[in-house]
């Protein structure tokens, strides 16, 4: 799998069934990349052939018989190619044909060659003698793409001509099929919550339990179960996961668990996330954060101490890009861990990368983040800005680096509320008009 797979992902697969399969063929071609005799004959008939002498020309079949069906059969579970012809003319009857996928019409793949063509005569060809070869496993090409039918029905086709011998054969072509295998069972899901390499990873259910089993599944794909915090807050999944209910529970303390929260970097977050009517405690709580290590994910989604566009961000210039809670219940107990934050504008006071605004006691711990914005000339706006909170809350904050707060009434730390304790240590907070602040709260 791709190295940015990682915990959290969901696995989309087929909990087995009954299997079957249909062929389709090959039935246009390019004129302006085709045999040089009778290229119109490789079509959906084996009475009539192309053919071609010398070696390297290609034919491109550029249609196939699946936009006629539209039915879907179930999970496609493996594609093949194979080709009907033959070699005459030479003695040696060794000439092979290349047959190569081009993947969507434009994405070429492996060339697969067909060493098996039957010897159609050493003098005049006889087309009688021409006959179907092996089927070409193309499922797992490094090239495919997720194997949909429409993805099916994209499927082009190179013809190459390729001698072998020292005298070239006439090697003839009349038909190139397509066979796809499928299952009709029904598809499952399963979370990953650990990784062990590119190909072995431990998988649950939402729950997680033991996810269905079944006999030779096979992985539809690999899906973010949430394509912004702010979906996940929502629980607005993945659209492509197809209806199927990835949400947890959201009373950490009646399920029991913790729930971590994993950010991918596939290009900017920018819906603002307000995290709210979550139900924690101190061993039962939130974790959102970025994962780093090899039994998480192929490649760190983490920042490296500087702003990195290519892992986790989030930026707007609403309010703020993360809220816990906006005078609201919150969340109790919060961990962000490893995130970049971006407060993109700012257009009155109250604006924070973080903002802390809650009705019930807040324990929050805050760390390895990098909290950046945009100068602002007059109002008062910070990196963390632990707003309003009930009396007896907390935030922990460490190992932040925090800057561009610089306007007039900028702060890289703001503790404002008096019912808030802040242990604010080792942060590097640079740039900002007050590094750190607390107006009439615990600092």
């Amino acid at each position: 799998m791709p190295d940015d797979v990682g915990v959290g992902d969901v696995l989309v697969y087929n909990d087995g069934g009954a299997s079957g399969d249909v062929t389709y063929f090959f039935d246009d071609y390019d004129t302006g990349e085709a045999w040089d005799n009778s290229p119109q004959n490789i079509n959906d008939s084996i009475a009539s052939h192309a053919w071609q002498y010398f070696d390297g020309r290609t034919q491109l079949l550029n249609s196939n018989s699946r936009r006629l069906d539209s039915t879907n059969y179930g999970t496609i579970t493996k594609v093949e190619l194979r080709v009907h012809g033959g070699n005459c003319e030479d003695s040696l009857c060794d000439d092979m044909i290349i047959l190569r996928p081009v993947f969507g019409g434009t994405t070429n793949g492996a060339n697969y060659e067909v060493d098996d063509l039957p010897c159609c005569g050493t003098g005049p060809c006889d087309s009688g003698l021409k006959d179907w070869t092996a089927w070409h496993d193309i499922t797992n090409d490094d090239d495919a793409p997720l194997w949909t039918w429409g993805a099916v029905e994209a499927l082009d086709c190179d013809v190459v001509k390729s001698m072998v011998g020292g005298a070239a054969d006439n090697t003839l072509a009349s038909k190139v099929e397509i066979r796809v295998t499928y299952s009709s069972g029904s598809d499952q899901l399963a979370f990953i919550h650990g990784r062990t390499d590119a190909t072995t990873y431990t998988v649950k259910d939402k729950d997680g339990n033991a996810p269905t089993e079944t006999s030779g599944y096979v992985a539809v794909e690999v899906y973010r179960a949430y394509e912004s915090l702010a979906n996940w807050q929502s629980q607005t999944e993945n659209d492509d996961i197809n209806d199927n209910d990835v949400d947890p529970n959201k009373n950490l303390t009646t399920a029991n668990t913790i729930l971590n929260v994993a950010c991918y970097g596939d290009g900017p977050d920018s819906t603002v996330v307000t995290i709210t009517d979550w139900t924690t405690d101190a061993d039962r709580y939130l974790k959102i954060y970025t994962p780093v290590s090899s039994s998480e994910v192929g490649v760190s989604q983490r920042h490296n101490g500087a702003w990195d566009d290519s892992k986790y961000r989030i930026e707007s210039a609403n309010i703020a890009p993360i809220r816990i809670g906006q005078n609201d219940s919150g969340v109790a107990y919060l961990t962000i861990e490893g995130l970049q934050i971006y407060l993109s504008g700012v257009s009155s006071n109250g604006y924070a990368g973080i903002r802390i605004r809650q009705t019930s006691t807040a324990n929050h711990r805050i760390s390895n983040n990098i909290i950046k914005s945009v100068t602002h000339a007059s109002y008062v706006y910070a990196g963390i800005y632990n707003y309003v909170v009930p009396s007896g809350s907390e935030a922990r904050i460490w190992n932040n680096i925090i800057y561009g707060f610089d306007g007039p009434a900028g702060r890289g730390i703001y503790n404002f509320d008096p019912d808030a304790t802040a242990y604010v240590y080792n942060n590097a907070v640079y740039n900002c008009y007050i590094g750190y602040s607390a107006s009439v709260g615990q600092l």
